[in-house]
């Protein structure tokens, strides 16, 4: 974890991952949230 990486490029490739990682999470927080949301006002079990 002390380790500072020395090269640029690993750098920008560990941000850009860091990046993805996030946008990836942001989304599927949001998308599956709003369809679990769709699936149980539907599904008639769920009005009980």
């Amino acid at each position: 974890m002390g380790m500072t990486p020395r090269s640029p490029i690993f750098s920008l490739f560990a941000l850009s991952l860091a990046v993805t990682i996030l946008s990836s999470f942001s989304m599927a927080r949001t998308i599956p949230s709003s369809a679990l949301d769709q699936l149980d006002f539907y599904r008639p079990d769920k009005t009980l």
